[in-house]
């Protein structure tokens, strides 16, 4: 069915979807846009245009199962006795800099679907074509890779106020925070994938094995206690714990050693 009302041969061509519409839900403004009059019930109100969404569902009627609902939301307008007409507008957010994606409900993926989009990209580490495949064999749906790659850097934007406000100060707040960072490639270039845990939050930060990734997410000052390797650029931070992992981990490397006084030193760390 398709999203968009310009005729063949304008020179764009619209995208085409073959499933069958399964909602219709119905958007219209409350008020005049000018004078703020409400529209009383039983307002004329008309069509002025329209858009269709992919949204994931799981039937819990019977045996819990995904399933793609197709639906249109429809946008309508209503003429107020001021004579201005005051038309529903799909909900956006204002742009923001260092961002090249919009928040914007006219998208053709709903929240829902967005967010198993990310789940498939990042929590799996599925690459964005085997997600179409995985997409088109198992719910019926084609979507282009761009529209996946600009689905999961919306869903980065969304989330962002809420990582840099809430979770990093609840993670400032706590006790114990456990940190550690492994490699983590990016369009081939070589990054790294720093965890910071408390008892209640995790937080993820893709950046450069450096103490400035530390520094901004924590500040200069940590009132809890770090438990970490042996990582150098930890020991910006008094209160430190040492994992118990890593220290047995080079017990074990002493042990194995030919130095006869590393030997018998790892040895004695292993029965402690």
């Amino acid at each position: 069915m398709p999203t968009n009302p310009r005729k063949p041969g304008d020179g764009w061509a619209g995208r085409n979807l073959a499933l069958a519409v399964t909602q219709t839900v119905s958007h219209h403004p409350t008020c005049c846009n000018v004078c703020g009059q409400p529209f009383a019930e039983g307002t004329d109100y008309r069509i002025w245009t329209a858009r269709y969404e992919l949204e994931l569902e799981v039937d819990r009627a019977e045996a819990s199962k995904l399933q793609i609902e197709h639906r249109r939301h429809e946008y309508l307008s209503a003429t107020c006795g001021c004579g201005y007409k005051t038309q529903a507008m799909p909900g956006h957010c204002v742009d923001e800099s260092g961002w090249g994606v919009a928040l914007t409900e006219w998208h053709l993926c709903g929240p829902r679907l967005v967010s198993f989009l990310v789940c498939l990209a990042l929590s799996l580490r599925v690459s964005r074509h085997k997600i179409q495949g995985f997409l088109r064999d198992w719910l019926g749906i084609d979507l282009s890779t761009g529209t996946i790659n600009q689905c999961i850097h919306e869903a980065g934007r969304a989330v962002a106020p809420v990582v840099d406000g809430q979770l990093i100060s609840e993670l400032k707040a706590g006790d114990l925070l456990h940190i550690d960072e492994t490699p983590w490639k990016e369009v081939g270039q070589l990054f790294w994938l720093w965890v910071f845990v408390s008892a209640q939050r995790v937080v993820y930060q893709v950046g450069k094995r450096h103490r400035l990734v530390v520094q901004q997410l924590l500040g200069d000052v940590f009132n809890g206690f770090l438990m970490t390797d042996g990582f150098s650029v930890y020991r910006i931070f008094p209160q430190r714990l040492r994992c118990w992992a890593h220290s047995v981990r080079k017990a074990r490397a002493l042990h194995q050693c030919l130095d006869i006084q590393g030997q018998t030193f790892g040895e004695a760390l292993l029965l402690v």
